[in-house]
């Protein structure tokens, strides 16, 4: 962590500090970092999130499980080593096409499959599978609607139809 660099959000902490764990769940959501893009320099907020919680996501260099902090919220999935720690992931589910279960019964493993990668994740049981797979296949298939909407919208612009 020492030689790591950090950068310093909008209440002047640092990116590696942790946030003491508030009493209240909505203080909480208030308390989290924003994610910073470090390609596009964009800050996206992760407070208010759709589902957040602990899944185990495969390492793409290592090959190893680790613990992971996941914030979906609307058509992107955070990721962080803590609840109170800033983001350093996401999973942009606009590029995702689909999602699948393993077979493995006493993994609750699944994967979700973008354009470009593939990210497995593992939940602690069935049931936290299923929820969040649903809550991911409604997140891909909002985006594919609003992405489809656009398509067409701009379409009917480009012909002079207006509104």
């Amino acid at each position: 962590m020492g030689n790591e660099p950090s950068t310093t959000a909008r209440n002047g902490r640092t990116s590696s500090e942790v946030l003491s764990s508030p009493d209240d769940e909505s203080e909480a959501a208030s308390l989290r970092f924003p994610f910073l893009d470090k390609t596009t320099g964009i800050t996206y907020d992760t407070n208010h999130s759709d589902i957040e919680g602990t899944l185990m996501k495969k390492s793409a260099w290592v090959k190893e499980w680790r613990e992971r902090y996941f914030i979906l919220k609307g058509g992107l999935l955070f990721f962080t080593k803590g609840k109170f720690i800033q983001p350093h992931g996401l999973i942009d589910l606009t590029t995702c096409s689909n999602i699948k279960i393993k077979d493995d019964d006493h993994n609750y493993e699944f994967e979700i499959v973008g354009s470009e990668d593939k990210f497995s994740l593992r939940a602690e049981s069935g049931s936290l599978q299923v929820n969040w797979t649903n809550a991911i296949r409604r997140a891909i298939s909002n985006c594919l609607s609003k992405q489809e909407f656009q398509a067409k919208y701009k379409a009917m612009l480009f012909r002079g139809q207006t509104f």
